[in-house]
């Protein structure tokens, strides 16, 4: 990396995509890897500077809290099991144990990002122009999820508010079952059924373990944080969000 003389903000957005392929070995390695080779990059080059940056903010995800969370979760709720809770773990771990002194470190622990431009959301939509919307498995499992402006938002006001440190769950306020989801889908899309697609064969097209932790995840999570300091959310409902 080339020197740079200083800076005041880090934000460490980097990372393999974990959606794009199956999780094998050596892509699951490469998902782990490029998370952790990119926070000791960036601190080796700041480390450099003659003076340290305000504020580290770093990309984090819900996948903390394990595939699974039977209750509500705040920021408080322990690391959960499975691949991504470790990638998690040790992608927080990672810059918390840097010494960087005055510099203040959040983790935006992300989940679901929105938009219709792209991901998640217009892989859904696209779908849509064949006439129907997809729900993974019984459609029970609760979707924690961020509007893609909010998430800007949220990074723009951690910037500048010292109030935000630590781990801070970036989700909208309201999480949504599968089911639920995919009836506002069809609503305001030109779908005209809803087809299900059973746990089973969700395992089978992408792996028992991605399925599992990613595609079939039932997480509610609560934004704790940013509801105490007062956030104001321009996208706090899904049905806003696809009107």
């Amino acid at each position: 990396m080339p020197a740079m003389y200083s800076c005041d903000v880090v934000i460490n957005l980097a990372g393999e995509n974990i959606g794009k392929s199956r999780w094998t070995q050596r892509n699951k390695q490469a998902i782990l890897n490029s998370r952790i080779n990119s926070v000791d990059a960036l601190a080796k080059l700041i480390n450099q500077m003659p003076e340290l940056p305000g504020v580290w903010i770093q990309a984090s995800a819900i996948g903390f809290y394990g595939a699974n969370t039977p209750m509500p979760v705040n920021e408080t709720g322990a690391n959960g099991e499975g691949f991504l809770a470790n990638v998690v773990e040790r992608w927080e771990s990672a810059l918390e144990l840097k010494q960087l002194d005055g510099t203040r470190k959040v983790y935006l622990r992300l989940g679901i990002v929105l938009s219709p431009k792209g991901g998640f959301l217009k892989q859904m939509l696209d779908v849509t122009n064949f006439g129907v919307a997809i729900c993974l498995g019984n459609g029970n499992q609760k979707l924690s999820w961020i509007h893609l402006y909010d998430l800007i938002e949220v990074i723009r006001i951690s910037i500048e508010n010292n109030r935000y440190t630590g781990a801070i769950n970036v989700v909208a306020p309201h999480a949504i079952t599968c089911n639920n989801f995919s009836k506002l889908i069809k609503k305001y899309s030109r779908a005209v059924l809803i087809l299900k697609i059973p746990s089973f064969i969700v395992r089978i097209i992408f792996g028992k373990e991605k399925a599992n932790e990613m595609l079939l995840a039932n997480q509610e999570i609560i934004p704790e944080k940013l509801m105490e300091n007062g956030y104001l959310y321009r996208y706090e409902h899904i049905e806003k969000v696809l009107q």
